[in-house]
C-alpha cells in the first residue's frame, strides 16, 4: 500500500477525549500504527499515549493495587489480592503494598500446601464486558491490561522482600521455585485467554519491578535462570493469541535490556535514570523502547522545536524506528507540531527505505 502523505487535515480536533494525539483523521488508526511499530515497520508517528488503559474491576489485584480502569471505579483501596493477601494503600506514595513481616510462605518448597490459587472462572467477565462495551471503543484505539503482579513481585508478596530474594539463588528452593512460577505463569496464560475472549485487547502490560534506582537486584545470570523461561510463556502465548506484550520492570535496569530480548518482549519502558542510548544500542531493533517527549523550553521558536524533535528522532529512530512515548506534552500545540513532524520524518524515512 503506496504511503499516505501528511495532511493538514489530519489536526483537525479529536472528538476522543482519551487520544492524546489532537488530530481527527489520520491516515491509519492509532493501533493499526502501533501494530506496524511492533512489527518493525516504519509507523505513521511514533506511537505513544493514545492506549486505552483497561484494568476492570473483576480482577481483585486492581482493586487492592488501587488500578481500576473501566466504567465502575469502587472507592475501595487496598484489601485482598486474588490469592487473599491483604494490601493497604499507603496515601504518602499513592499506591499499596502486602503489609511486611507477616509472610505466608516461609520456605518456597512449601507453597502446594500454602498457596491458593483463585478460580478465574468466578470472576464476571460477560458482565464486565457487557458494561464497558462503549469504554472499549471501537477498536480504533489500542486497550491495553495491565497484569498486577508479575514473577518476582508475587514471590516478595508471599515471602517478604528479602526471603524472595534468598528463595532465587538458594539450591534448595531454587526447584520449588521454578514450579511456583510456572504455575504463575498459567493463571496469567489464562487470564489473558479471558481478556481477548471478552475485551478484545490488544496487549498487556506485565508488571515486575527487577531493580532499585541504583542497580538491578539480581545478577544477569539469575534473572535468565530463574525469570526468563517462565516470563517467556506468558509472551509466547500472548504472541500465539495475536497480542502485544509490554515488560513494565522499574529500576535501574539497563544492564539487563538483553535480558528484557531474550524474553522476546515487544516493549519496554526503561526509567530515566536508565542509559537510552546503550539500552537503543542493545535492543538493536528487537523490542520497542519507552521514553519521554522532550517538552520545548519557554518562549522556542517553531524552528527550534522541529531542531529538537528532529534530533530525537536522529538519535533513536535511525537505524531502528523502535521508540514509543510514555507522556503526553501539556501543550496541545506542541502536540500537534510533533505529530507534524513526526509524519513529515517518517514519510522520508519511508521513502529512503522503500518503503513509501
Amino acid at each position: 500500500m503506496k504511503r499516505i502523505p501528511f495532511s493538514e487535515s489530519e489536526l483537525l480536533p479529536n472528538p476522543n477525549p482519551r487520544s492524546f494525539l489532537k488530530m481527527f483523521n489520520p491516515p491509519i488508526t492509532p493501533a493499526e500504527n502501533l501494530r506496524m511499530a511492533v512489527r518493525g515497520e516504519i509507523p505513521y508517528w511514533i506511537p505513544g499515549s493514545e492506549t486505552i488503559s483497561f484494568n476492570p474491576n473483576i480482577v481483585p489485584d486492581n482493586i487492592c493495587r488501587v488500578f481500576v480502569h473501566e466504567t465502575e471505579v469502587p472507592e475501595q483501596k487496598g484489601g485482598p489480592d486474588m490469592f487473599g493477601l491483604d494490601w493497604i494503600y499507603v496515601e504518602e506514595v499513592g499506591g499499596s503494598t502486602v503489609k511486611p513481616g507477616n509472610p505466608i510462605l516461609e520456605d518456597a518448597n512449601d507453597w502446594k500446601e500454602v498457596i491458593h490459587f483463585p478460580d478465574i472462572e468466578k470472576w464476571d467477565w460477560a458482565g464486565c464486558a457487557a458494561r464497558n462495551k462503549e469504554y472499549l471503543g471501537d477498536g480504533s484505539m489500542p486497550v491495553f491490561s495491565t497484569h498486577f503482579t508479575g514473577m518476582y513481585e508475587r514471590l516478595i508478596s508471599f515471602m517478604d522482600f528479602a526471603e524472595a530474594a534468598v528463595a532465587l539463588i538458594d539450591e534448595e528452593q531454587q526447584d520449588a521455585v521454578h514450579e511456583l512460577f510456572d504455575a504463575l505463569a498459567d493463571l496469567h496464560c489464562r487470564i489473558v485467554d479471558k481478556e481477548v475472549e471478552y475485551f478484545h485487547i490488544d496487549g498487556i502490560t506485565f508488571h515486575d519491578d527487577w531493580g532499585s534506582q541504583m542497580s538491578t537486584f539480581f545478577s544477569t545470570n539469575t534473572y535468565r535462570e530463574m525469570l526468563v523461561p517462565h516470563i517467556r510463556k506468558v509472551v509466547d502465548h500472548c504472541h500465539e493469541k495475536g497480542i502485544i506484550f509490554e515488560m513494565h520492570s522499574c529500576g535501574h535496569n539497563d544492564r539487563i535490556a538483553e535480558v528484557y530480548a531474550e524474553m522476546g518482549v515487544d516493549m519496554w519502558r526503561p526509567q530515566p535514570m536508565n542509559d537510552f542510548d546503550m539500552v537503543y544500542r542493545t535492543v538493536d531493533g528487537r523490542y520497542m523502547m519507552g521514553m519521554m517527549l522532550p517538552q520545548p523550553k519557554a518562549g522556542a521558536t517553531d524552528a527550534e522545536k522541529e531542531a529538537a524533535i528532529r534530533a530525537l528522532l536522529d538519535r533513536y529512530s535511525v537505524p531502528h524506528h523502535n521508540i514509543y512515548l510514555t507522556n503526553r506534552a501539556p501543550d496541545p500545540q506542541f502536540t500537534q507540531f510533533y505529530y507534524r513532524v513526526c509524519r513529515e520524518y517518517l514519510n522520508e524515512m519511508a521513502e529512503k527505505a522503500g518503503e513509501a
